[in-house]
């Protein structure tokens, strides 16, 4: 019961880590495309 216990938090882990790591890439992602669109005004 426990190892199922720990087997399920470790997946939530793992699914948090991935979601963040994706939230945080496209976010950067539109920061720069919004910087160089800036520019491009400029």
């Amino acid at each position: 019961n426990l190892l199922l216990l720990a087997w399920y938090f470790g997946s939530l882990l793992v699914i948090f880590c991935v979601e963040l790591a994706c939230g945080v890439w496209t976010y950067e992602q539109e920061l720069m495309s919004e910087e160089s669109h800036w520019a491009i005004e400029q």
